[in-house]
């Protein structure tokens, strides 16, 4: 493939909240992940699976049905390579504006070019809600999104390469909105943080051990 990347470039020491693969840049998302160790941590590192329908069935019903109406507007903000102290378009969409319009085009996304900085904000609105494909529960609704995992406060509260900015005013590297681009409140977010934590395991990582996660029923994520 042209573009591999890790599965993230976050310090070893921040905790990754649970979170469905659901690359907001990518036309298809994978329905299962191999989550491999190949070198163990000495000090925490689980990984953490989260079962998504409980999140669907606990999260409270207004909560569901306005993200289930309006859906979820991502939105990725990339500098250019020798503006970036994090992620740029370059390394991670491709190498030129026209095979990133391109990529972008395939994937289904909207963007706009900033002539300013020539920094590029990708943006899309997807559904939050999973309908799980086959089983015995087939058909049964599932909580299937990075809605408070893409959230700018994921780097705003914690992230330690976001501790201090030179420009306060500059994007955050993602956010979410509803899909009608309002503001998620707060008290939302915290509560589906909270429900999606309750509904989590952590998992201690060993060398050379293998999961496969089935990414429509699970959410993953990493303990710091």
């Amino acid at each position: 493939a042209a573009y591999v990347r890790t599965g993230s470039d976050d310090p070893p020491a921040y905790t990754i909240e649970p979170h469905n693969e659901y690359m907001v840049a990518a036309k298809h998302r994978p329905r299962k992940l191999f989550l491999m160790c190949n070198v163990e941590p000495t000090d925490g590192g689980e990984w953490v699976i989260s079962d998504a329908t409980r999140i669907h069935d606990e999260l409270p019903e207004e909560v569901v049905a306005k993200f289930a109406k309006l859906g979820a507007r991502y939105e990725i903000h990339y500098p250019r390579r020798e503006n970036a102290s994090y992620n740029n378009w370059e390394d991670n969409i491709a190498p030129t504006r026209e095979a990133a319009e391109a990529y972008l085009t395939r994937a289904g996304c909207q963007w706009e070019w900033s002539e300013e900085d020539g920094s590029l904000l990708i943006h899309r609105v997807l559904p939050a809600l999973q309908a799980l494909p086959d089983g015995p529960d087939a058909g049964e609704a599932a909580w299937f999104n990075q809605i408070h995992a893409h959230h700018a406060t994921f780097y705003k509260d914690c992230h330690p390469d976001f501790e201090t900015r030179p420009d306060p005013s500059a994007p955050w590297p993602v956010h979410t909105l509803y899909g009608d681009g309002t503001e998620i409140e707060e008290e939302v977010l915290a509560t589906i943080r909270r429900v999606v934590w309750e509904a989590s395991v952590a998992v201690p990582m060993q060398k050379s051990c293998l999961m496969v996660v089935d990414n429509y029923r699970a959410l993953h994520g990493r303990m710091g």
